[in-house]
């Protein structure tokens, strides 16, 4: 039996993945849910949580305590996966779908070099998306801005 094994190249995914798309970052600190509420409520869309598209991300290496010595000792919890909920929008009368990312689960980040950040928008470059200028009217958005890709080194994190 033979092992083959086809390997995409990361930089051809990442570049058919973002290719005509625009990244929002924006400063909201309510939970994901009420955010999404806040879109759809206000600006009449549609976006709905989809817990198959959450993205997992692995605990980085730890240093490894030694083992417990006796039988009452604490025992040591392996780090759990953090889940980031993925939110999607389809945009009426064309194939696109919007994204919405929470960057926050517990203590972790989805893309840690953006600390400040509390949700990404994933949007294609249409005028149909023309609604993300009207977050700054919602209750509860702090700030929003238009990031450049090359900017954001962890972008990889956003490939479903």
């Amino acid at each position: 039996m033979s092992n083959n094994r086809i390997l995409l190249p990361a930089d051809l995914i990442e570049s058919g993945f973002f290719s005509d798309t625009v990244l929002w970052a924006v400063g909201s600190p309510v939970p994901d849910y009420h955010f999404g509420w806040l879109l759809n409520h206000h600006l009449g869309l549609g976006f709905d949580r989809k817990p198959e598209l959450d993205i997992p991300v692995m605990p980085g290496p730890t240093r490894q305590k030694p083992a417990p010595a006796g039988l009452f000792e604490a025992v040591e919890r392996r780090p759990e996966i953090a889940y980031f909920a993925v939110f999607v929008h389809q945009i009426p009368y064309t194939e696109a779908h919007a994204y919405l990312y929470h960057n926050i689960y517990g203590e972790k980040r989805l893309i840690p070099e953006m600390r400040h950040v509390d949700y990404f928008f994933l949007l294609p470059d249409l005028p149909d998306c023309a609604w993300i200028q009207e977050l700054t009217k919602l209750p509860k958005v702090r700030w929003i801005k238009q990031l450049d890709w090359f900017t954001v080194k962890s972008k990889q994190n956003f490939i479903l």
